[in-house]
C-alpha cells in the first residue's frame, strides 16, 4: 500500500502551517502522483519562498542555538538541523538554483 499524502515540509505537529516547495515530483510504483496543495500535503511555495528564513519563521521555526533548526550560510540557504556543522551543508540542489 502506497501514501499519496506526504506531508512535505511540516511547520507544528498538528499538520496546520504545513508548506511545500511547487517543483516537488512525488512518485509511487506506478508514477508520478498528483499532489493537491492542502492542509496534509502542504500549500505550494516557491523557489524564492523555500529558501528566505522568513518562510520558516511565519510558520514559527525558531532558529537559535537552543531550536532545532538553523538555516546554512553560503550559497545552501535552506534550513538545516542545529547539530550539523556549517561547513558540512550541502550543495543546493540544481532545481532551487537562481
Amino acid at each position: 500500500m502506497y501514501r499519496t499524502a506526504v506531508n512535505r515540509i511540516a511547520g507544528q505537529e498538528n499538520g496546520t502551517n504545513n508548506h511545500a516547495f511547487d517543483g516537488t515530483v512525488v512518485t509511487n510504483n506506478t508514477g508520478i502522483v498528483t499532489i493537491t496543495p492542502g492542509i496534509n500535503t502542504g500549500a505550494d511555495i516557491g523557489k524564492a519562498d523555500v529558501k528566505d528564513n522568513a518562510t520558516h519563521t511565519a510558520l514559527g521555526w525558531l532558529f537559535d542555538d537552543s531550536n532545532p533548526w538553523k538555516m546554512c550560510i553560503g550559497s545552501y540557504t535552506l534550513p538545516v538541523l542545529q547539530w550539523q556543522e556549517t561547513g558540512t551543508c550541502p550543495a543546493i540542489p540544481d532545481h532551487l538554483i537562481a
